[in-house]
């Protein structure tokens, strides 16, 4: 029988190595790509949603077999260098919505109103842009309305997955914004989550 010799070997362990990594690469490249058009699609609902001003009993799906549909459009506006990240807002804070979007708590305040209207995302898509928020950055939410209010970020914390504290209502308007943490990669459950709550610099009803 003939043997394989060191060289040749080295190489088909080198050859399987590179085909291992592009194959734990897909995944993340597929999902990225995912939440990237999803958001082009919820744009061009959203832009529906306005032109109709508001109507709340009309509910544009981004696309034909979607299970939720946009509420707000949140820009986040970071305070060093001024540039702008945007997202369209999927209502229902479920695993499939925040799958293409972040996402609105449906039990917390609804955009722009009186409370803590609160939302979600995952930390290597969407909200991978918190790992550098800061004090002071500020926050614009638009509503269905057309209203938008800017927001100022208060505090920024790192707490338990179990910690129900920033769900709650609050006696302001002031936006709360949830992703898990550390932002590293891991295999094992995240269980922490970075809270960064702003408040309504000004509003007006």
């Amino acid at each position: 029988m003939k043997q394989v010799n060191q060289p040749t070997k080295a190489r088909i362990l080198l050859i399987g190595l590179v085909i291992l990594a592009c194959l734990l690469l897909i995944k993340p490249s597929y999902l990225y790509a995912k939440s990237v058009l999803a958001q082009l699609l919820l744009n061009h609902a959203w832009q529906k949603s306005l032109v109709q001003n508001g109507d709340n009993d009309h509910k544009y799906l981004p696309w034909q077999w979607a299970d939720s549909y946009p509420v707000a459009k949140l820009s986040y506006i970071k305070g060093n260098d001024h540039s702008v990240k945007n997202w369209i807002i999927l209502a229902g804070m479920t695993g499939r919505s925040m799958a293409f979007a972040p996402a609105w708590l449906e039990d917390s305040a609804k955009p722009n109103q009186y409370g803590n209207t609160v939302i979600s995302a995952h930390n290597d898509s969407h909200f991978d842009v918190l790992e550098s928020a800061e004090l002071g950055d500020e926050l614009v939410l638009e509503d269905r309305q057309g209203k938008q209010i800017t927001y100022r970020v208060a505090t920024i914390e790192i707490v338990a997955e179990q910690n129900s504290e920033p769900y709650l209502f609050q006696d302001e308007t002031m936006l709360t914004l949830i992703t898990c943490y550390p932002f590293t990669t891991t295999n094992t459950a995240k269980s922490q989550r970075l809270v960064i709550q702003a408040v309504a610099i000004e509003t007006v009803f």
